[in-house]
């Protein structure tokens, strides 16, 4: 039965090649910021309103159903 290798440590992953080669982000302006927070708040306005739009889809089908088996 072949030896197991043993694991190597979890510091692999934070070689100092992977350090030199990491290119720094640039800092957000603060207008982009606030843009893209707008823009969250207008997505998640759209999602809850597709929300309400399928549990008023749902109530329909439930309602139009039980009014078919009577």
């Amino acid at each position: 039965m072949p030896k197991r290798r043993k694991q190597r440590p979890a510091d692999i992953l934070t070689t100092s090649r992977s350090q030199d080669s990491a290119i720094p982000l640039p800092k957000r302006q603060k207008s982009e910021r606030m843009d893209f927070e707008s823009d969250l708040t207008d997505f998640e306005e759209d999602v809850s309103e597709q929300k309400l739009q399928v549990l008023n889809l749902e109530s329909y089908r439930v309602s139009s159903a039980s009014h078919e088996n009577t």
